[in-house]
């Protein structure tokens, strides 16, 4: 039960802009910037962004470690603590030995491998080839062992429209044709 309310929890989270209502008019007529003493010189107050999920997170961790801190000092004990907050007898253990709260190290992440080949995808989608898999065979010639997948998702940002464009001297290059018209159907 712990881990299904802690990750409908998380879950609930991500999608807090969703289920927040819309704000309402406000009665005083006053805008949502915020504006300083400098507001008779015409300078708005820069407004702080809303907290990201993850600092939400890591406040009410925060709150909660204080809280086992708070039920500590006041008598109660670790098994006690466990079973007003719902929280794992480890866990209020290793907050009280810590003496602090313990902050959460930033995952490391090894590069994908499609990172060594940046420069010569980079040359090559900058003259004109955007085509993924055949990106991804050139690089594989060069000793890329990765699948076709990360140097899709690789080039993926780089894709602004929908279609590949050409550089504007090979379009000029290219004959006006026509435009295609499919074939008369076939009549039996």
């Amino acid at each position: 039960m712990l881990n299904l309310s802690a990750t409908m929890e998380r879950v609930l989270e991500e999608r807090t802009r969703q289920l927040v209502l819309p704000p309402v008019d406000d009665p005083t007529g006053i805008s949502e910037l915020s504006y300083s003493s400098d507001c008779a010189k015409g300078i708005a107050a820069v407004s702080v962004p809303p907290p990201t999920q993850s600092q939400l997170r890591r406040e009410r961790r925060v709150e909660r470690c204080q809280q086992v801190v708070a039920l500590f000092d006041s008598g109660h004990s670790q098994a006690a603590i466990s079973n007003i907050l719902g929280i794992e007898r480890k866990t209020i253990r290793r907050w009280l030995r810590r003496g602090q709260f313990p902050e959460r190290k930033p995952p490391h992440r090894k590069p994908p491998k499609v990172s060594h080949f940046a420069d010569y995808l980079q040359q090559r989608w900058n003259e004109g080839c955007h085509n993924t898999s055949r990106l991804y065979h050139e690089i594989q010639q060069q000793g890329y062992g990765g699948k076709r997948s990360m140097v899709a998702r690789f080039v993926g940002g780089w894709r602004t429209t929908g279609k590949a464009h050409l550089p504007r001297v090979l379009k000029e290059s290219l004959p006006n044709m026509p435009p295609f018209s499919s074939p008369a159907p076939l009549r039996r």
